[in-house]
């Protein structure tokens, strides 16, 4: 398994908790990439027409795969004390219709917090399942410096998408699939919502360590790989919900949008990560700065 996540993780600081939220996961892509790629030309030896090879485009999901990324969820979120979520239709429609065509050349969140209802969004790419993907975002539970929070992970590692996952008030969970949504790969897109999560300042009433066992929430204790072979670059950086100014007098608001994130200004989008956190109202130029977007 092999994948690229990136999430949101709490800070005090918006542009600090900003830099943790794009922050990028690799495992040996290049060679993964190869493996894969490798297996997938072995294992088909019947041509796809040009009907079958359309479909692999469709974002909509089936009654079974929606339940599915409840399943997913709600068995991490039983395990950290969290109540179970429920499915919301017009996330995911609006997380379907971002998964179009956001992510073709690389991972771009949306402006999930400005929507309604205000949503956070995880973003995973190459996992050849649901489940896998679902799987990639928890793992960084083990990066976790703290419990109750989870404000930080260890040595600035990403916690983000697992905080998502996990965060108690959260109610609402709408997601999308493109089968080839990132560079011919697939795609996943989660949105949290009511209340949206990762917020500065409610992390420890929200992010529990794990205190119910994998059977009792409804698990095997000893499943088999829940990913099985991932067809592609696993996880892009998941744009873990990138949470608004956190409440609270000590924020300074934000005077620009980088994206799924804000700065004082576009120059302070970056965060040492590049062209991927200047997007928004600002762009990257050939000078390798993120400037404002020529009409602003």
């Amino acid at each position: 398994m092999f994948g690229v996540v990136a999430a949101g993780s709490v800070l005090e600081d918006p542009l600090e908790q900003a830099s943790i939220l794009q922050s990028t996961r690799s495992i040996d892509l290049q060679k993964s990439i190869g493996q894969d790629v490798a297996t997938a030309t072995t294992t088909s030896t019947t041509p796809m027409d040009a009907a079958s090879l359309s479909k692999l485009d469709l974002v909509e999901l089936t009654k079974g795969e929606e339940e599915q990324f409840l399943a997913e969820h709600n068995y991490y979120r039983c395990m950290h004390g969290a109540p179970a979520l429920k499915w919301h239709p017009g996330m995911a429609a609006s997380a379907a219709t971002w998964g179009k065509s956001c992510c073709g050349s690389g991972l771009k969140h949306s402006k999930s917090y400005s929507e309604t209802p205000s949503s956070g969004e995880n973003l995973a790419a190459g996992s050849a399942t649901i489940r896998g993907a679902v799987e990639q975002w928890y793992e960084e539970v083990s990066d976790c410096k703290h419990f109750p929070g989870c404000e930080k992970g260890e040595e600035g590692k990403v916690v983000g998408h697992f905080t998502a996952m996990v965060w108690k008030s959260t109610k609402l969970l709408g997601c999308a699939r493109n089968a080839k949504g990132w560079k011919g790969y697939p795609l996943y897109i989660c949105r949290y919502a009511e209340d949206a999560p990762n917020m500065g300042g409610r992390y420890e009433a929200n992010v529990f360590k794990a205190s119910v066992s994998s059977k009792d929430c409804g698990r095997d204790p000893a499943p088999g790989p829940a990913t099985g072979p991932a067809t592609g670059p696993a996880p892009s950086p998941a744009l873990g919900p990138a949470p608004g100014p956190a409440p609270g007098p000590e924020v300074n608001k934000a005077k620009v949008s980088c994206g799924n994130h804000e700065a004082a200004t576009c120059g302070g989008c970056p965060h040492e990560h590049g062209s991927a956190w200047c997007n928004g109202e600002c762009h990257w130029t050939q000078t390798q700065t993120c400037e404002p977007q020529p009409d602003m």
